[in-house]
């Protein structure tokens, strides 16, 4: 996992995770951005 341009990588072995991350991508970089504290995020690239 690392961030890079505003986007965090992810790597998902789960074929099933990564579909059920993938539909929750907005909400999860929205709740990530808030415990941060800052807009650090701007997109989730699951692998």
């Amino acid at each position: 996992m690392y961030i890079k341009d505003r986007t965090l990588f992810v790597r998902v072995d789960s074929a099933a995770l990564r579909e059920e991350l993938t539909y929750q991508r907005s909400k999860l970089v929205k709740k990530l951005n808030a415990a941060a504290g800052v807009e650090a995020i701007d997109d989730l690239k699951l692998g």
